[in-house]
């Protein structure tokens, strides 16, 4: 059930443009750092895009992780329109030849009507730019959050085209049920699990494995 989900994130156009978002808390920050250094030790050269200039060590945060994976960093000034850093990185993407771009977005409740048109208001610029851009538009979902994944996924889908998964927190094989719970009722790729918070800590979904541990520990 799991194996036509089990997708590896790949390189698709250069530059290719990934942008994260999900509600908050659930470790897109964290994810955007590690999905870097994947980049990175396969030969690409990487730009992160600080956008989420509303939580305070949001930045500062994203730019220790672009100083630990050696990448590039765009950033803004406190309470910018993360748009507007949105576009200025995708351009310098372009001119500068890089392979991979990846916009760290705010956290936002999936039901706060203003930070969700703020987000689909970033993806829309830069399309401005590039109009095959994004090529993805991952939503970053915790692993514990049960049912409630669901629904966040749903509201997110209706604002922007999701294109798939990475799902975090999922250190206890006992919270795995969701994967298997969204792969199926949305028919959507799962990029990469989370299963702790060092930088290699960000696996690709290996659906024999991962079935063998929930029937082990139900």
């Amino acid at each position: 059930m799991l194996k036509p989900y089990a997708v590896d994130l790949k390189i698709i156009a250069k530059p290719t443009t990934i942008v994260l978002c999900g509600v908050n808390g659930n470790g897109k920050t964290t994810t955007a750092g590690k999905l870097a250094k994947r980049f990175k030790d396969v030969g690409k050269s990487v730009m992160l895009a600080a956008c989420d200039t509303f939580r305070a060590s949001a930045v500062e945060q994203l730019v220790a992780w672009s100083e630990r994976v050696d990448c590039a960093i765009v950033t803004g000034q406190d309470k910018q329109d993360p748009s507007s850093i949105a576009y200025n990185a995708q351009l310098l993407v372009q001119e500068q030849n890089i392979d991979v771009l990846i916009v760290d977005t705010a956290g936002r409740l999936h039901n706060n009507q203003n930070l969700m048109s703020e987000l689909e208001k970033t993806v829309r610029v830069i399309q401005k730019i590039n109009s095959i851009a994004p090529q993805e538009i991952i939503m970053v979902l915790d692993g514990s959050t049960g049912q409630n994944a669901l629904q966040q996924l749903e509201a997110f889908m209706k604002v922007v085209q999701i294109t798939g998964l990475i799902i975090t927190k999922l250190d206890s094989s006992a919270k795995g049920g969701i994967v298997l719970t969204l792969t199926q009722k949305y028919k959507i790729p799962i990029y990469a699990i989370g299963i702790g918070e060092d930088i290699e800590d960000l696996n690709s979904l290996d659906p024999k494995l991962f079935a063998d541990a929930i029937v082990h520990y139900s």
